[in-house]
């Protein structure tokens, strides 16, 4: 018998049905909100790999199409087959980056890791000095209020002990065993990212073929061609700002170390590394640098940390109004409220990654709104000033 879908009992009772449906699934999700959250994120550590994969592919897209279009001008005799021209652009892609990568791994981290072993090394006299300032300090408050001496030394010995009693050696190893597991996680899912990344780029076009197909298949032809429309206003968008922000970055990181050496700073490399970093978080990026840089300089000399915090303050001016515009342009078109909003929204769920992708995220989402709202506007012929 068929199920007559016109009469109003049954599109009453359908929609009862659904309802009731949703309900429990809804009702079972909350009920089993933490299981579900180990189903996914067991689901994301297998699949990230591939993440990394589509990230590095999406990131090496950029200089793999500058090669292409040079490849393309080159002429010859022979007209050469396209799985050699992607081969040829893709090692020339990988041989370019990586070799960056490695140059900058040679160089640098064995001037930070010196850097922090000098510092570990003289870790503990700065302790040392600092908890000899404070137990003066205290101890002479204490004085104030006519405590017995060998109170107040009992006082003092208890404090350190409430201190030193937090630490545990066994745990301390256990923590540093776990951060070296992940670690090695994390360099083994890099490299497998690395390898299908590869393959992504090698049968990009028919993945992008394959999936116009199954676009227009679903939600046909007319809807189809916005969709596209909006992947390629996103792709435009998350492109220009990722490579504009890097080289943004780039750029100050470069020039906080040439300016740590002319005003003869220590750990010139290392903080100008930290602040290169962490400058590519839009709005907060300058404060989480400095706070870390100033510490170290703190432990060197106080009057160091202030003149790191004057040029910082300059550097950070001259990027936001000269340089980070320069370079970002209207890559975004958001307002400075939208940006703080963005980031941090972005890094409450998501957070470092999620404080750099929201402002281009949220920068298509506002753009595609606005886009919305102006076409009902102006079918509603209402003028707005």
């Amino acid at each position: 018998m068929k199920l007559n879908t016109e009469n109003t009992y049954v599109k009453i009772s359908l929609y009862a049905f659904f309802v009731v449906a949703a309900g429990i699934v809804l009702w079972a999700c909350v009920n089993n909100v933490s299981r579900i959250a180990g189903v996914l994120a067991t689901m994301v550590d297998v699949i990230k790999p591939f993440i990394y994969g589509f990230v590095i592919a999406y990131i090496f897209n950029y200089p793999y199409k500058k090669f292409t279009m040079l490849f393309e001008k080159i002429k010859t005799k022979k007209p050469i087959r396209r799985g050699i021209k992607v081969t040829i652009c893709i090692v020339c892609t990988y041989v370019l980056l990586l070799s960056a990568l490695s140059l900058f791994v040679y160089i640098v981290v064995p001037i930070i890791v010196n850097a922090l072993v000098g510092l570990l090394e003289l870790a503990p006299g700065y302790i040392d000095n600092i908890r000899y300032s404070v137990e003066k300090w205290l101890a002479a408050y204490l004085l104030r209020f006519d405590i017995p001496s060998h109170t107040i030394v009992e006082i003092m010995d208890s404090i350190v002990e409430e201190i030193t009693k937090g630490f545990d050696l066994q745990e301390s190893v256990k923590s540093i065993a776990s951060f070296v597991v992940t670690m090695s996680v994390g360099v083994k899912n890099f490299l497998l990212g690395v390898i299908i990344s590869i393959y992504l780029l090698v049968d990009k076009h028919r993945f992008i073929v394959t999936g116009k197909k199954l676009l227009y298949s679903v939600v046909g032809k007319k809807k189809g061609d916005r969709v596209l429309e909006v992947l390629s206003f996103t792709d435009k968008t998350f492109g220009g700002y990722i490579i504009a922000k890097a080289a943004d970055s780039a750029i100050i990181g470069f020039i906080c170390y040439i300016g740590m050496r002319i005003l003869k700073l220590d750990y010139a490399v290392l903080i100008s590394v930290i602040v290169g970093i962490t400058n590519v978080i839009p709005f907060f990026g300058p404060f989480i640098g400095a706070v870390p840089s100033v510490l170290l300089l703190l432990t060197v000399s106080p009057w160091q940390a202030l003149i790191f915090v004057v040029f910082i303050l300059v550097l950070q001016q001259f990027d936001g109004n000269v340089l980070g515009p320069k370079l970002l342009g209207e890559s975004t078109g958001i307002r400075a409220v939208y940006v703080v909003f963005a980031v941090i929204v972005g890094g409450g769920l998501f957070g470092i990654v999620g404080m750099f992708v929201g402002v281009p995220f949220f920068a298509v989402v506002y753009a595609l709104i606005s886009e919305h709202i102006n076409e009902k506007i102006k079918q509603m012929n209402i003028k707005i000033e």
